[in-house]
């Protein structure tokens, strides 16, 4: 029998007149792809949040790999990156972007330097990589903070509307 990488078990949160999750259950595999579809206001980016250990449920848990509450969200913290919907960029070129979560990590200067290319690479945006952050386009900063996420090689990668700002 497989075990879920990531369970989310009755979870429920709240905002001032609004429910934003229900009771939601989900278990989730290594390996797996999943998208979440729904109006304005569902509660999408609430349940990435609360998934990704960010944000508590008021009811129900999470949990990674069997973990949960600190212990779940420490490894979490090592093994997953998220995108959000509004890319916030350091002030500081392209480059020192995609590497800054290397660098927090402590990977050693060349591999940090070789990650961030590569994940560069992959956006299609190692042309920007000695530009100043602050200059980029919407779509621009969209790719430079999914690159940053992809640098990290992360187990889990969360993406809040990561097409939102592209062309």
């Amino acid at each position: 029998m497989t075990t879920s990488a990531l369970q989310v078990e009755n979870a429920t949160k709240n905002f001032p007149g609004v429910k934003a999750l229900d009771a939601v259950d989900l278990h989730l595999k290594k390996g797996e792809v999943h998208a979440l579809i729904g109006e304005n206001g569902a509660g999408k980016s609430t349940l990435l949040r609360v998934m990704a250990m960010l944000q508590q449920p008021e009811s129900g848990s999470v949990s990674f790999r069997g973990q949960s509450g600190r212990e779940g969200e420490r490894l979490m913290r090592r093994h997953c990156a998220v995108v959000f919907q509004r890319p916030h960029l350091w002030a500081g070129t392209v480059r020192e972007n995609v590497e800054i979560g290397l660098r927090l990590r402590r990977h050693p200067p060349q591999a940090t330097r070789t990650l961030a290319e590569e994940a560069a690479a992959q956006l299609g945006i190692e042309g920007l990589l000695e530009r100043d952050a602050r200059a980029l386009s919407g779509g621009e900063a969209q790719r430079v903070a999914i690159a940053r996420a992809m640098a990290l090689q992360p187990d889990v990668l969360f993406l809040d509307e990561p097409a939102s700002n592209l062309d």
